[in-house]
């Protein structure tokens, strides 16, 4: 497109601004112009023809492509809605053999002081590109739907747009993909497709997508999909003198997973000679079984922590607090996908003297970008369970985060803690279940 073309297309931008500014009753002084403005890290200059992808309405804006300065103008009311206050887009750039810093950006004045939002381009081997994803429901977006990548450079949950629509920054995938190896670097990216929030009336969604790898993605150049959903209400289960969970463990596609073992506090590790979700996926148990003795007794309210584990597969969510409700009809979904990573689970064990401290709150580190620390708290016996990744060996001296030692903090008021290791308060988690004794 020639620099003539660029200046008419902004000119009737805003033109169509002002009308759409009239007819809302907003002056053009009240409508926001933000200006994304990216330049090469090596050059300082503004990198051009960088490929900008965002939410609430932003990538039903023609030609947002970076000019020659390496910006592009933001007009608020092209978004979903007039003022950015109730519509942050946030926005992805893509261009062959570049990264970006950061890999995305919510178009806010938190993110972009002075209404700049400042992004570097650093020249790679290893693009980025986008991966588009649309949850709709009779061919109509739906909004609120939690969709996750979690081996996205941003892996963190977004909710969908009033479109239905999310994008994530990934690393451009330069071979076939295989899940089935150790290597991280070729895996497919699994598109995770969560429940709606916690609502009145508990909501279970069901979700198909077109393709022959459905919701696993070989990223090689931007990818787009879509969920189509169904949804149904239930009502919340009353409780009774025990409580009956299930739960389902099942692929991104839908394919249930045997043989995830699960580890949990509330003797659950302890009393449960069998934790394994069977062939249809599902694992169940109730609180009955999970009383010792008279003076240890589970009640049907109790809240319970469990962590799914298998080799070769993560999990989301990785740890599922229960309680009566906590999901529709107590039966809970978890879904899983193959990685060159596999989930572990560090059973934390604190003591005070010879007996289990209650109630103690154990903090531990994560690789996870969107959960840099894990949180459990030590049931009656003293342990807690977190979610772990397993690793063949640790190591905090070089760049990557995904090999480092698990770091433990724990706290409880008027208390100080030991840990007796060649390297206290760190473990490295190198089996399905490690362990660490305070």
């Amino acid at each position: 497109m020639t620099k003539p073309e660029i200046l008419s297309f902004r000119q009737l931008a805003y033109l169509v601004m002002v009308a759409v500014a009239w007819i809302l009753g907003i002056t053009v002084s009240e409508a926001q112009t933000f200006s994304l403005q990216i330049k090469n890290a090596q050059t300082n200059s503004g990198e051009s023809a960088v490929d900008l992808y965002g939410t609430h309405g932003f990538n039903r804006i023609p030609g947002t492509f970076t000019d020659s300065n390496g910006r592009f103008l933001l007009d608020s009311t092209l978004l979903s809605s007039s003022t950015l206050s109730s519509s942050t887009p946030t926005v992805v750039f893509v261009k062959e053999g570049f990264r970006f810093d950061p890999p995305e950006i919510s178009v806010s004045l938190s993110s972009c002081p002075g209404y700049i939002c400042a992004v570097q381009a650093i020249a790679s081997t290893n693009s980025t590109v986008a991966l588009e994803w649309t949850v709709v429901s009779n061919l109509i977006g739906v909004a609120g739907i939690p969709v996750s990548v979690p081996s996205a450079q941003i892996p963190c949950p977004k909710l969908t747009d009033p479109d239905g629509y999310v994008v994530f920054a990934v690393d451009k995938r330069e071979t076939t993909c295989n899940d089935a190896d150790a290597i991280v670097s070729n895996d497919t990216y699994p598109v995770v497709v969560g429940q709606p929030a916690s609502q009145v009336t508990p909501t279970t969604c069901n979700y198909t997508t077109t393709g022959a790898t459905g919701f696993r993605v070989c990223a090689r150049t931007n990818s787009a999909g879509f969920a189509y959903t169904t949804c149904t209400t239930s009502t919340r289960p009353a409780v009774g003198s025990q409580t009956t969970y299930n739960l389902d463990v099942k692929d991104v596609n839908g394919v249930a997973i045997a043989g995830v073992e699960f580890f949990g506090d509330s003797n659950i590790t302890t009393k449960l000679a069998n934790r394994f979700t069977n062939g249809q996926g599902r694992w169940q148990f109730s609180t009955s079984s999970l009383s010792t003795a008279p003076s240890d007794v589970i009640t049907a309210d109790a809240t319970i922590s469990v962590v799914p584990v298998a080799t070769g597969y993560r999990f989301e969510p990785a740890q599922l607090v229960l309680t009566p409700g906590s999901c529709p009809a107590n039966t809970c979904r978890i879904t899983a996908w193959r990685s060159g990573l596999s989930q572990g689970v560090l059973k934390v064990s604190a003591t005070n003297g010879s007996a289990g401290l209650v109630g103690a709150r154990v903090n531990v580190t994560s690789p996870d970008a969107c959960t840099p620390a894990r949180t459990a708290f030590t049931d009656t016996k003293g342990f807690a369970f977190v979610p772990v990744l397993r690793q063949a060996q640790c190591s905090d001296t070089n760049t990557s985060l995904l090999d480092d030692w698990t770091a433990i903090n724990p706290s409880y008021p008027g208390c100080t803690f030991t840990h007796q290791s060649d390297k206290p308060f760190n473990v490295c988690p190198t089996m399905n279940e490690s362990a660490a004794t305070l």
